[in-house]
């Protein structure tokens, strides 16, 4: 019996499995699981693929039994030039195309030279707060923080440290209130007033930057004003802008969505914003890590 062509490297690309069993039905192979008895082993069989003849040794021969054939998994797919690796733990059989060391090298240069500002807003670090102590216990947990460097900061450090990124903090010259419910007013307040709160420092170096995270918390459903002033201040034509938010009841979605609308139109906004609730702060590092992975960093 002759097998002509199995697979092609496209249709087996990340392709996971145990032990394994093919049978052929016409032209058609049917790939399943196997725990069945093997009886009656004849190794009458012959494999070609892409029009070679494979020569295996002893116990990689395909063979059939019961009506069915089966094949080598790793004969196969080393004579189409895939690599085979297995994981004795789990019993698992990956395929998986070779990786070019030469592209593998190309990409790594290329993500070294890719320069990553993390630029944040936090209101811990835009606001005058008195030290905790005995008496003024503050609950970091369960609510906007108020220790520097606050719930966006540590989104924004953890976001540096798995990009190798430079951060910047942004910082307005006129501090805001250190009373969570005078921000549900001032927020709003400017907002209306379409306010542009002046910074105390602009990122002088920002033409080195490639990528641009941009991060915040959710003030009346809109990100702080100082973000835009950070935006309109700074030239960000031609760059990749990130979004992230650490955010208490507002809404991330109309954040990201006003905010995107903002750049300008030769800015490359990732459709993927990282926002988690002030409460999940402590537990969200993993969550921010899977992020990073998913958007290429």
């Amino acid at each position: 019996m002759k097998l002509k062509k199995w697979l092609s490297n496209g249709t087996v690309k990340g392709f996971v499995l145990g032990f394994i069993f093919a049978t052929i039905l016409s032209t058609a192979i049917v790939v399943a699981a196997n725990t069945t008895t093997l009886e009656n082993v004849s190794y009458d069989v012959n494999l070609v693929v892409n029009g070679v003849e494979l020569e295996l040794a002893e116990d990689m021969r395909p063979f059939i039994s019961g009506g069915r054939t089966y094949l080598p998994l790793r004969g196969i797919a080393e004579a189409l030039g895939l690599v085979v690796d297995w994981d004795n733990e789990t019993k698992t059989a990956t395929v998986d195309e070779p990786v070019d060391e030469e592209d593998a090298e190309e990409a790594e240069d290329a993500e070294e030279a890719r320069a990553v500002l993390v630029a944040y807003f936090s209101w811990a670090e835009n606001a005058v707060f008195p030290e905790p102590d005995e008496d003024n216990d503050i609950d970091t947990m369960t609510g906007a923080s108020q220790i520097v460097p606050g719930n966006t900061g540590r989104l924004a450090a953890w976001i540096a440290e798995g990009t190798g990124g430079e951060l910047f903090s942004i910082v307005t010259e006129e501090a805001y209130p250190n009373n969570w419910g005078d921000i549900f007013v001032v927020g709003p307040g400017e907002l209306a007033e379409e306010a542009r709160p002046a910074l105390k420092a602009l990122c002088e170096d920002i033409e080195d930057y490639d990528v641009i995270f941009i991060g915040f918390p959710v003030w009346a459903d809109n990100p702080p004003m100082a973000i835009y002033t950070f935006i309109e201040e700074h030239d960000l034509s031609g760059k990749t802008v990130v979004i992230f938010s650490a955010f208490g009841m507002g809404d991330m979605d109309n954040s990201f969505e006003v905010l995107s609308a903002a750049f300008p139109d030769d800015v490359t906004v990732i459709a993927v914003p990282f926002g988690v609730s002030s409460t999940g702060i402590a537990d969200a590092k993993d969550d921010l890590d899977a992020w990073l992975k998913e958007i290429g960093f």
